[in-house]
């Protein structure tokens, strides 16, 4: 099984409102498309499970990664 610090998107956006995350665990997801393949970050448990059930079987590649989130970098 996969760590994730957050176990659900709220906890995440509560997390992120405030901010600065200085790192946090997540999964890097890589998926199959009719274009080529896309790796994406999903930042809670639940969003794992749930990108689990949308790409299925297009699923190429899955592993543990960490990740940060800092407001400035948006601004």
């Amino acid at each position: 099984m996969y760590k994730f610090t957050f176990k659900t998107e709220r906890e995440y956006i509560k997390e992120r409102f405030k901010g600065f995350i200085e790192s946090y665990d997540i999964v890097r997801m890589e998926v199959k498309t009719d274009y080529g393949s896309i790796d994406f970050p999903c930042k809670s448990e639940e969003d794992y499970y749930r990108c689990l059930k949308i790409h299925g079987a297009n699923i190429q590649h899955v592993y543990q990664d960490t990740h940060s989130f800092d407001i400035m970098d948006y601004i």
